[in-house]
Order: structure tokens, then sequence, then C-alpha cells
């Protein structure tokens, strides 16, 4: 048993190394604007795939407003980028690049990993951008997290440098799929089910481990400073640590604190009772009478 785990190991590593197929496939750092234009174009697919077959099987899906409609395609998109994406981050950063330098050391691995990212938060920054003006809305959060995501990734492959922490950000993504099952299964009626509470406390510790794994890449950076200082250039660090600061300190922390929130079925106020009009993502409690509260105003919030 331990012979063939370790042949398992060996081969994935192979896989990912110098002379895997990757390395053929992506010819590693020659890639092209139409690359990332086809990587896009794939989640643009899938979004047409799973709308059509979300169309076909649920007649709940069928019965929602387009905004709704886009959000639940959406959001088994991300599902999907997640649940692939998290764990080759996971196998690619404690695993496949444990040597070499913090700065320097890449993989073919590494690299079709971020390649495939920034098309991925390509089609995500166009689907926010079509979005906001079909339905009038805009979501701060969201926003500032595809185009730091978008940059940074861009950045590291430009550069050369940080994709050990480029790949760690991957790992981030753990927490798309228990969003998505989340809101898709509290549509369909499912809030007050044992699988749906279990389902939100392991989004939650998923948000946990978002904090950790940042808490870990800011370790990293003070523990290998003087390296990291001398030998990145100004565009690496401008590009990586204001967006790991804006992650670390702002977005995870304020999804943290939705999803407990949500968990713990806590009362609303007034003002998010409006939001909820507008926001398919916030989950009201039946206390709060959402059809007979005045607006303030009329802001339109966050989908995430």
């Amino acid at each position: 048993m331990a012979a063939s785990t370790a042949s398992a190991v060996q081969e994935m590593h192979d896989w990912s190394s110098s002379s895997g197929p990757i390395m053929t496939y992506l010819q590693y750092y020659e890639v092209s604007l139409e690359y990332f234009l086809e990587r896009a174009g794939l989640w643009v697919a899938m979004f047409v795939v799973w709308w059509a077959v979300s169309l076909v099987v649920s007649s709940t899906f069928r019965g929602l407003k387009p905004q709704a409609r886009v959000f639940w395609a959406l959001a088994l998109v991300r599902a999907v980028f997640g649940g692939l994406f998290a764990p080759l981050g996971v196998y690619c950063g404690f695993v496949g690049m444990r040597d070499g330098s913090i700065v320097s050391v890449s993989s073919p691995l590494s690299t079709w990993l971020i390649c495939n990212a920034i098309g991925f938060f390509v089609f995500e920054c166009f689907a926010l951008f079509a979005s906001n003006i079909v339905f009038a809305q805009f979501d701060l959060l969201l926003f500032i997290h595809h185009v730091i995501s978008l940059g940074g990734f861009s950045a590291i492959l430009y550069t050369g440098h940080l994709h050990y922490f480029g790949v760690l950000g991957l790992i981030l993504e753990c927490s798309t799929p228990f969003t998505a099952l989340s809101w898709i299964s509290w549509r369909m009626g499912y809030e007050t089910t044992t699988l749906w509470r279990a389902n939100q406390m392991l989004m939650v510790h998923m948000f946990h481990g978002r904090s950790f794994i940042e808490a870990f890449v800011w370790i990293q950076t003070f523990r290998y400073w003087h390296q990291l200082s001398t030998e990145l250039s100004w565009l690496s660090i401008l590009a990586f640590y204001p967006s790991l600061a804006l992650m670390s300190f702002l977005l995870t922390p304020s999804w943290l604190l939705k999803k407990t929130r949500q968990l713990n079925n806590k009362p609303i106020t007034r003002e998010q009772a409006w939001r909820a009009i507008w926001d398919p993502d916030m989950q009201t409690p039946a206390s709060v009478p959402v059809a007979k509260v005045e607006p303030k105003d009329k802001r339109r919030l966050k989908t995430m």
C-alpha cells in the first residue's frame, strides 16, 4: 500500500515536472493574448452549459428571475474553478515547489495554473461588467476581488516571480464550491435542512482556512523579507502585496462575518432587509417584514 502511494505521488510529481505533458502543451512561458482569450472562452462555454443543464433539470432555476439565473450559473462555474484549482494549488505549493528560491521557483504546473486563472478572471471581470450594466447593480467587494486577482496573476506571469505565492493564492478558492452549494440549496428551499447547515459550517471553516493561508503568506514574507526586497521588482511588490492586504484584512473577514451570520441566523437591520430584495445571496429571517421595509436609498450591492 505504501509503495503504491509513493508511486502515485512520484507519478504526479513527474507529470508536473519539466518533462511532463504540461510542458509540451503550454511551452512554458510561450503564451499569447489568444491563449488567454481561449481560456476565458472555455469558462464562457461552461457558463452556457450550466445554464442549459439547469434549465432542463431544475424547476427552481426556471422560476428564477434573469438576475438570479445568471448568478446561479456563475456560482456553478466558480464552484468548478474552486473545486479544481484549490487542490492543485495545495499540491503545487506544498509538494511540487518545496525546493528553490521563494522569489523565482516555478514549474510548468504552476504556470499552467496561473495562465488558466488569468483566463478565469478575464471571464469573471467580463461577467461582472455585463451584469452591472444589464441589472444596474455594483458589487464593490466582488469587483475588488476580481481586479486584484487578475492584476496579481498577470504580474506574476509577466515577471516570472512569486509563482509560489500565486499557487497558494489559488487555495483561497476552496470556499467557492461551498458558497455555490449554499446559495443554490437555499434557492431550492433547503435552508432548514441538516445538509444545508452542515455545508454552512464547512463553508465557514473554509473561510477560516483562507485566513490561515493568508497568514502563512505573511509569515513567509517576513521570514524571507531580505531576499524578497532585494530580488523582487517594484511591479511585483505593488501588484501582489496591496492585493494580499485587501484580501487578508477586508475581503475574507467581510465574507466570513456574512457567512457566520447566515449560519447563526442572526437578525438583520432594516437596511440589510432592503438589500435582501436586490441581493440573491442575502438570506433573510422570516421574522423580518422585507416587503414592508421602506428604503432610505436604493443602493444595489453584492451578489457574492
